[in-house]
């Protein structure tokens, strides 16, 4: 269930930052087979509840990691080039830290974000949830039938409306 929410958020990564690389894979981070400035994308599901009928709501944990480019030249002062992660901020408090998917049809809503800053890499995570459309039938439940034709009476007579 989580891979609609990782999908979300690579979608506004993507438009936040285009021009740096969304890696998921651990192993590859671990090892330091990346090149910065990388972004890792790491959801973790809390819980999952049926809402209604019809969908679940999920809470689910991200961890956002931006790793920085070193810079080689001894002579700069600051040796790393930081990613704008007030860019993320700023847009989250602008839209209310509501995030509308529009090309998977999906709203999360986060809480408010942690965000720790380290020499190479800054660290933002939050929990946040969202509803899931379901077509499971619960046991012991039945669907409603839908209902096509509607009468009326008129003159003692009933009349298809």
């Amino acid at each position: 269930m989580s891979e609609i929410s990782k999908l979300v958020w690579a979608e506004l990564l993507y438009q936040l930052y285009p021009e740096i690389p969304i890696i998921q894979d651990d192993e590859l981070w671990m090892n330091g087979h990346v090149n910065p400035p990388v972004i890792l994308l790491e959801t973790d599901i809390v819980s999952e509840k049926m809402h209604t009928s019809q969908s679940a709501r999920i809470i689910e944990d991200v961890g956002l990691i931006f790793r920085f480019k070193k810079i080689e030249d001894p002579s700069v002062g600051q040796p790393y080039v930081k990613i704008d992660v007030e860019m993320l901020r700023s847009y989250l408090r602008k839209h209310r830290y509501c995030i509308a998917s529009k090309a998977h049809k999906t709203m999360l809503v986060l809480q408010e974000p942690s965000i720790q800053s380290f020499k190479d890499r800054i660290e933002f995570e939050c929990r946040y949830s969202y509803l899931l459309s379901t077509n499971i039938e619960l046991p012991g439940e039945k669907k409603p039938e839908k209902i096509n034709h509607f009468y009326v009476e008129v003159n003692g007579e009933e009349v298809e409306a």
